[in-house]
């Protein structure tokens, strides 16, 4: 029993933290369609930063998200 709620526990937690990294792209509608950026919040990330000077002001806030998650990688 104590496997389980071990194994469970850490499941949940995984996912948790995973959702914490889950960039919201929204404010990027337009110009994820304009570079046609797809893929993992990585891959987008990575297609809007080609764009850099190009971003909306509220696209750039997400991006400067990805910017803390990805550059360090």
């Amino acid at each position: 029993m104590k496997k389980l709620l071990i194994i469970g526990l850490t499941i949940l937690a995984s996912s948790t933290l995973y959702a914490e990294d889950k960039l919201d792209w929204s404010l990027c509608e337009k110009e994820v369609k304009e570079f046609q950026c797809e893929g993992s919040d990585k891959d987008i990330w990575s297609c809007l930063e080609k764009h850099d000077d190009k971003l909306s002001e509220s696209c750039q806030k997400t991006h400067v998200k990805g910017d803390a998650l990805f550059k360090k990688k």
